[in-house]
């Protein structure tokens, strides 16, 4: 009791977090489909009816006018050589519908809504794109980044997730081994495809493979030491709270502050030298709902999560949140600062009430990819889900062509 007496007596001593343009509950859903059992990249089909549907609030007690713009990038991220009237029909550029205010909440936000393609944005070529959104008095500030991809089915893929990954002696990883069919035989076929690779819908670990194993006629194949080898990671912390008043999944204790409601969470320890423990999670899903109300969306209340990670300290790096819950939030909100005294990692972040998955992982300095092995370990039973990109790219093409994906 006294312990949790000090943690209060600490935490109400801390600077509440600030509201005004911060960007959260960032959420997206390709289609109908109402719920998620796991993170899903945002493909998109050519041609297809399908639409992306983005959702997200801004905190503060201001509504003001959003826009969106669309980029085109090619398979390793950096910006095509194509212009707007190449890949766009319509306005590449257009205003957000005007936002709802949220609704007897503690903490005030706007919530936005938008899909695409809609009747004044399609796209009309496959390959990679960011949705960017920003407010007209300042276009050049970013305050929102989805990518997604847009696919043409010309080519057919084969793959097999198998934890005999090549040349691992420890059982720390698994491995994706693909086929790739192309509807003709080129001669340069395996010069100008690319196949990237990507665990549970994540980009900053993503594999891309540029040779195969080998090139028979329309077929190419990429298996042994030229299969897709991941690290295997472990099950992610759960996080659920739906109300100001039930302690839920992994809270320890909920206290007053500053006019809202912090959550204490269990800590979690370094479970990197630890033999594998299987435990239920969906790979960093994160689900917006909460208790009696049937519009979370503008009903759900923010709540302010305070995270710990026992761990000693890492070099090298620093430790960041990961999962769906954080990928869009900028790196230093993301980032866990270390407690010398207490000897954990610590951090605080507004979350909008649901369900949440998260991970600490490593982050070297100077690199956007982040490690588990260091934090969480790397295990090959792990449960991932791994989404496959084949991208195409011929001497008259100007930017690379997504002509197939699949999801294991």
């Amino acid at each position: 009791m006294k312990l949790r007496h000090f943690l209060s007596a600490v935490l109400l001593s801390l600077v509440p977090l600030s509201l005004m343009g911060q960007i959260g509950a960032v959420e997206t859903r390709v289609g109908d489909a109402s719920a998620k059992v796991a993170p899903r990249l945002n493909i998109l089909q050519l041609g297809g009816q399908n639409q992306l549907h983005i959702s997200f609030d801004l905190l503060g007690g201001e509504l003001p006018l959003l826009s969106y713009r669309v980029r085109s990038y090619n398979a390793d991220w950096q910006p095509s050589q194509l212009l707007p009237i190449e890949y766009i029909e319509g306005f590449d550029t257009y205003q957000i519908e005007a936002p709802k205010p949220s609704k007897s909440t503690l903490v005030p936000y706007a919530h936005y809504q938008l899909s695409i393609p809609n009747e004044h944005t399609s796209l009309k070529r496959s390959g990679n794109y960011r949705l960017e959104v920003f407010s007209e008095d300042e276009p050049e500030k970013i305050l929102l980044e989805i990518p997604f991809v847009i696919v043409e089915s010309l080519f057919s893929i084969r793959a097999r997730v198998t934890d005999e990954a090549w040349q691992d002696y420890k059982g720390k990883h698994q491995q994706v081994d693909i086929q790739v069919s192309a509807p003709n035989a080129l001669p340069r076929l395996d010069r100008e495809t690319k196949v990237v690779v990507l665990q549970n819908a994540r980009w900053d670990n993503a594999v891309t493979l540029t040779s195969p194993y080998t090139h028979i006629g329309r077929e190419l194949r990429y298996e042994q030491q030229y299969g897709a080898r991941f690290a295997g990671g472990n099950s992610y912390f759960r996080l659920e709270h739906l109300s100001d008043r039930s302690v839920g999944l992994g809270v320890e204790q909920i206290i007053p502050l500053h006019g809202r409601y912090q959550l204490l969470l269990y800590a979690e320890s370094n479970r990197s030298q630890l033999a594998y423990r299987q435990e239920e999670s969906h790979q960093g899903l994160q689900i917006i709902r909460m208790m009696g109300s049937n519009d979370p969306e503008t009903e759900a209340d923010y709540h302010e999560v305070l995270f710990r990670f026992v761990s000693p300290r890492l070099s090298g790096g620093d430790v960041v949140l990961e999962g769906e819950a954080f990928r869009h939030l900028p790196m230093e909100q993301r980032t866990l600062l270390y407690n010398e005294g207490e000897q954990r990692y610590e951090g605080k972040l507004l979350l909008k009430m649901g369900y949440q998955e998260y991970l600490p992982l490593f982050k070297p300095q100077g690199e956007n990819r982040l490690l588990s092995q260091p934090t969480v370990g790397d295990h090959y039973q792990t449960k991932n889900q791994y989404t496959i990109l084949v991208y195409h790219c011929s001497p008259s093409d100007r930017a690379d062509r997504l002509v197939a994906a699949s999801e294991l």
